[in-house]
């Protein structure tokens, strides 16, 4: 072997052999320092993540906020009309209780028709309907967590248990409407009469025609039919009874 395959071999061994500083071992400051870089990354990661959801919990609260207002607004609206348009009709029930215990139900006055039907005809028209699309998204997906008060979340409890309340109270009062009112009216109700002043107005909803027929002057004639099976005292007492349910429900509802 020549002097140039030596010196080749020597310097390939050279290259092969291990620095010793690579050889040396980190030290425990080193491997703390990391440590902590990973941690911090890792909790800054949590961090951030958790500020985003809560900007984005406080974001959906607000717009559900929003939109409950709005609903609540409509519906206290709606209840201070449908109030006042039973307070009237109670009105109009006294009257015809009075009627069916005292007058002649042969010749009857231009009032008594628009009252017997806002008194007994017309049930849907005082009938309040809260609008309940919002807590039904509340409660069904859960967003209800949103809101983090607990005075809040025990009043959207409170709604929740008044709308089934009106509910259940609009149920009871449409079945007393079935029977007895409406196969008392189907017997004694002229809807001729009825018909005849829809019939001039029938782009108009039944309450508003009654109530313009009611401040106008033209008269339009009406009998209680069946007269000869009508009972009186049997009469007074089923509407009075009516009377006392809607009463009940203007003080639970309203």
């Amino acid at each position: 072997m020549d002097q140039n395959d030596r010196t080749s071999d020597e310097s390939s061994f050279d290259k092969l052999k291990i620095d010793p500083e690579r050889k040396k071992p980190k030290e425990w400051k080193t491997y703390i320092l990391e440590f902590i870089m990973i941690f911090l990354a890792v909790s800054l990661g949590f961090i951030a993540e958790e500020l985003r959801q809560n900007r984005n919990e406080t974001r959906l609260e607000n717009e559900f906020a929003v939109v409950l207002f709005n609903e609540l607004l409509s519906d206290s609206v709606q209840a201070s009309e449908i109030l006042n348009l039973r307070i009237r009709r109670e009105s109009d029930i006294d009257y015809i209780v009075a009627f069916f215990k005292d007058s002649s139900l042969i010749k009857l006055p231009r009032e008594f028709y628009p009252k017997l039907t806002t008194s007994l005809f017309l049930s849907d028209s005082y009938k309040f309907e809260p609008k309940e699309g919002i807590l039904n998204e509340l409660r069904n997906s859960g967003a209800s967590q949103y809101f983090k008060n607990i005075t809040f979340q025990k009043l959207l409890g409170d709604m929740n248990a008044d709308v089934s309340s009106i509910r259940a109270r609009s149920e009871q009062d449409y079945q007393y409407y079935s029977n007895p009112i409406k196969p008392f009216l189907v017997k004694h109700y002229d809807f001729s009469w009825l018909n005849k002043l829809q019939v001039e107005n029938p782009d108009k909803r039944v309450l508003e025609v009654i109530t313009d027929y009611a401040k106008g002057s033209r008269t339009i004639s009406g009998e209680i039919l069946n007269l000869n099976s009508l009972d009186r005292i049997e009469a007074v007492n089923m509407i009075l009874f009516y009377k006392s349910l809607l009463r009940v429900a203007n003080t639970r509802q309203l």
